[in-house]
């Protein structure tokens, strides 16, 4: 679970502090990209490519979803190894990895659901949106922010239980 964590964190890191020398296969969805989407917009404002913003935003948010996810399941099994070791040791082989990380993916495709049928979103962002949160509405916003807020109380719990 831990390997795993740091290849999301790879293509996390990558995907919102790219290095263009480094990482550039990376940096399509990046905060470079919209930056120089800016400064062609300088030079040029008959130059629009609407939505621009959602396309960059959307993926580092899934990987955000991903990694909150995965930190939580490496949280919970380390506090189960240290509180209650013989089971843990008789019984992690039991839960494979790979249904962590369905439920990360599918947890993923619920966001899709939140934020296209819940809160029925629709991609046309207006031009002068500059942030996230006026091209994905309040309502998705709003979830997020308590999906983030949950989520990182939860992870503080199991590790002060733990501890």
């Amino acid at each position: 679970m831990i390997y795993s964590k740091f290849v999301v964190d790879m293509f996390y890191s990558a995907d919102s502090e790219c290095s263009i020398k480094m990482f550039f296969q990376f940096c399509i969805f990046s905060a470079s990209t919209y930056l120089i989407y800016f400064l062609i917009r300088l030079v040029d404002p008959s130059i629009v490519f609407k939505n621009l913003i959602f396309f960059i935003a959307w993926p580092n948010f899934n990987m955000s979803t991903l990694r909150c996810w995965i930190v939580f399941f490496i949280a919970l099994d380390r506090v189960l190894a240290v509180l209650m070791p013989i089971f843990y040791h008789n019984h992690r082989s039991k839960v494979p990895f790979l249904a962590v990380l369905l439920f990360c993916f599918a947890y993923m495709a619920f966001e899709y659901y939140i934020l296209f049928v819940i809160c029925v979103y629709e991609v046309d962002i207006p031009l002068e949106c500059t942030i996230f949160r006026c091209a994905v509405g309040s309502c998705y916003h709003n979830y997020w922010k308590w999906y983030q807020q949950v989520l990182l109380f939860e992870i503080s719990l199991i590790l002060r239980k733990g501890i």
